[in-house]
């Protein structure tokens, strides 16, 4: 098994070149050698380490150090994922309130509307009764008064009759014509009243 650096999950390749992948974790020793390691540290501490297996365990350490930095990576990104949908719901949700909450100021406005124009509505006929009522009384007053003098000239008449007119006296104008009657061969005198 070999470790393929450009795999993007840190995985191992099998040496065999059948192409599988298996991850890292599943590239544990077998029992026999964790036995083996642990009798030599008990029996005469830890043996000084080859060069080939300081290089194994420099090959595994930059092998852990890339994989905790992509399993960082993916991490950052998960998060920065998360943190930009949250960011995207909250400001959802808080254009959502707007949305609603204009609406409502929308629809108050108009409920505050059609009560001014109810309001104005009531005053413009409450000022319409006054005026017909202040000219109905005006015409009542009017006739009353109307029958009050004639009321008061009926008894004045009868109380102060006046006075026999005057009889008239007709002026009569005669004047000539100057064609005499044909009957009689007068001149004609005419009247003028």
């Amino acid at each position: 098994m070999a470790f393929d650096p450009n795999s993007p999950r840190g995985e191992v390749t099998d040496d065999t070149g059948s192409g599988l992948t298996k991850p890292i974790n599943d590239d544990m020793p077998d029992e026999d050698t964790v036995r083996r390691i642990c009798d030599e540290m008990c029996d005469r501490g830890l043996a000084p380490l080859t060069d080939d297996e300081r290089l194994e365990r420099e090959a595994w350490r930059e092998k852990a150090r890339r994989l905790t930095d992509l399993r960082k990576v993916e991490h950052e990104h998960r998060q920065a994922v998360a943190d930009e949908a949250a960011r995207q719901q909250e400001a959802d949700e808080i254009a959502e309130r707007n949305r609603q909450a204009t609406e409502r100021n929308r629809q108050d406005f108009w409920e505050r509307q059609k009560l001014q124009q109810r309001s104005n509505d009531l005053a413009a006929l409450k000022t319409e009764a006054v005026n017909a009522s202040a000219w109905r009384n005006s015409v009542r007053n009017a006739l009353a008064h109307k029958q009050r003098q004639s009321i008061l000239n009926e008894v004045d008449a009868m109380i102060n009759p006046p006075p026999p007119p005057e009889p008239i006296e007709a002026e009569v104008e005669v004047g000539y014509d100057g064609y005499p009657d044909k009957e009689t061969g007068c001149p004609r005198l005419h009247r003028w009243f």
